[in-house]
């Protein structure tokens, strides 16, 4: 019997630093009887998504639950999924 069931919301992002805010706090508005996880790739963004979410990771009132995964190098869309995917 699982006591404590959680679920894995898999996102990744490129140059979404619009949008990323928004994003994880909709993830975080569901009102579910388990927990939630985000795990969260960027792929490299040219844009200043990672430095908006260290800033998340660091203030958001559910960063516990926040898994995030900087690449420095570009590795395109579907290995970044499958890598998020693996985190899950």
């Amino acid at each position: 019997m699982i006591s404590n069931p959680k679920v894995s919301v898999c996102m990744i992002t490129y140059g979404h630093e619009k949008f990323l805010r928004e994003a994880i706090d909709a993830v975080f508005m569901q009102e579910v009887n388990f927990d939630i996880e985000l795990i969260l790739s960027n792929d490299a963004s040219p844009d200043g998504t990672h430095a908006l979410m260290t800033q998340i990771c660091e203030s958001h009132p559910r960063r516990e639950n926040i898994k995030y995964y900087n690449h420095t190098n570009n590795i395109g869309m579907m290995r970044n999924f499958i890598f998020a995917l693996n985190k899950c």
